[in-house]
């Protein structure tokens, strides 16, 4: 089963393949936001068209937040809903403004001490 976005966001079931091809064709419509969030690190997050929810139960998961470079590379995040992914994306992004204040290391997740220095954040 696949899906699409309809204009207001919300993921549609489709088993119509050639619907999902010409809907695909235009990028931009799964781009649900991309932050550069160091020189070597981008936080982007899609939507999938399809549904990795493997378990049967509960919503589809078809969007996709994954982190490109760094100590997270290919650390991914997955959702069901446009908002869930939109403000999971931004969790993210705001993890990585977490600096330790006396080496400046990034706080990796949610360690409440530097990996690098000890620090407490």
């Amino acid at each position: 089963m696949f899906y699409i976005l309809d204009k207001e966001h919300n993921p549609i079931k489709t088993d119509d393949i050639f619907l999902v091809n010409e809907w695909m064709e235009d990028f931009g419509k799964r781009f649900v936001k991309k932050t550069t969030v160091a020189s070597d690190v981008e936080v982007s997050t899609v939507f999938l068209c399809t549904d990795y929810n493997f378990s049967g139960e509960g919503k589809p998961i078809v969007f996709e937040t994954m982190i490109f470079g760094g100590e997270r590379d290919l650390e991914t995040f997955r959702y069901s809903t446009w908002d869930e992914a939109l403000n999971g994306h931004d969790k993210i992004v705001e993890e990585f403004k977490q600096r330790c204040p006396y080496c400046t290391a990034l706080r990796i997740k949610d360690n409440i001490c530097c990996t690098q220095c000890g620090s407490l954040f």
